[in-house]
């Protein structure tokens, strides 16, 4: 038995809150280390990140509010920074936050350089503690990769899990030491509204209309509770926070709730209960 008594499946619905740090974020950071200070010449790539605050962190909230779900927040540091208020409200309503870099630093940037990448990981919990007296203890990489030994750094910056590899359908032990272990929660590109929404030319055309989106995830949904998984979900606030695309999670949600023995946790607290039930680092048996 992997799940608690009674419990089929577990839903784990994550927002990615990215906000700015994907356009003005990276022109910081190059200044920050050392380059010459450079301003965005244009507002539209910027706006799309400003609406993600503007609109979709309030629609959500009300949304999760709604449904009683306890959702868990990556959320760069620099997005902190500039919308203290909105993250401050984030964790007045129960939700988890979690790290999410700084300036949404890819840490393939920094193969070879595990103190740089440590450096980062501890400027983002600094910011989310500072702000909200709860230092994080969950991960998500900003590129969706790990360097061979981010494992390690995120243990010893006292990480309880990471959200960022695609090798399974239920949490897992990716790395134990003698005293701590490191839980992944795996994610995938087809459980992720980017891919599918957010026009991105010319590598991502975007635009996939809602009810095509919600037969994939109803039908991944299926198939993990089934088996028993942890169906996690990836969501940016620029990208969901569109009204009909709530709509659509909507029935997604109703669809979810409406089966038996479905757990809707925040990372952390699926994070910890398979913590407590894995015993090898390749997972249960």
């Amino acid at each position: 038995m992997t799940w608690p008594s009674g419990i089929q499946c577990g839903v784990c619905i994550s927002f990615d809150f990215d906000a700015e740090s994907l356009t003005l974020g990276a022109i910081e950071r190059a200044h920050s280390e050392g380059g010459p200070r450079q301003y965005a010449k244009t507002l539209t790539p910027i706006s799309r990140g400003q609406y993600g605050a503007k609109v979709g962190i309030p629609r959500i909230l009300k949304f999760l509010d709604r449904y009683t779900i306890p959702a868990t927040f990556f959320v760069p540091g620099f997005t902190a920074k500039l919308y203290p208020d909105l993250v401050k409200e984030i964790s007045h309503q129960g939700h988890e936050l979690a790290n999410h870099g700084y300036y949404h630093e890819n840490p393939t940037e920094f193969l070879g350089n595990p103190e740089k990448e440590r450096d980062v990981l501890r400027r983002g919990s600094d910011t989310l503690e500072n702000l909200c007296g709860t230092r994080p203890v969950g991960y998500r990489s900003p590129g969706w990769d790990l360097n061979p030994y981010t494992p390690d750094v995120l243990l010893d910056e006292g990480m309880v899990y990471d959200s960022s590899l695609m090798d399974q359908e239920t949490p897992y032990v990716l790395t134990s030491n003698t005293q701590k272990k490191l839980i992944e929660l795996p994610i995938d590109w087809l459980l992720d509204d980017y891919v599918h929404f957010q026009f991105s030319p010319p590598s991502i055309p975007g635009l996939a209309p809602p009810s095509h989106v919600l037969e994939i995830w109803q039908g991944e949904f299926d198939g993990y509770y089934e088996s028993g998984g942890c169906f996690t979900l990836t969501l940016h606030p620029q990208v969901i926070g569109r009204s009909h695309r709530m709509h659509m999670l909507a029935s997604l949600v109703n669809h979810m709730q409406s089966r038996d023995g479905v757990w809707f946790g925040t990372c952390k607290d699926i994070a910890a209960h398979w913590e407590s039930r894995c015993e090898s680092p390749e997972g249960p048996q």
